[in-house]
């Protein structure tokens, strides 16, 4: 995405990190999903997807454990 120009470096910094990682599009797939889906626990619920999302590794790294394999 290019940067507008009138941003500060750390606005610049942040966008750069975010178009890097591709938050932009996970975050928006995420929002649409819930909205659509209308889960009665929305934290669970992103909890879930977002770990249906990481490898065993990463999930590991953050303290967490995949208990079912879907």
């Amino acid at each position: 995405m290019p940067m507008p120009q009138n941003l500060t470096k750390a606005q610049e910094e942040a966008q750069r990190y975010v178009d890097e990682h591709g938050l932009d599009r996970l975050i928006t797939k995420l929002m649409n999903t819930i909205i659509a889906d209308k889960p009665e626990d929305p934290k669970l619920f992103m909890i879930k997807w977002l770990g249906d999302r990481c490898s065993d590794e990463q999930l590991q790294e953050a303290g967490m454990v995949r208990l079912a394999k879907k």
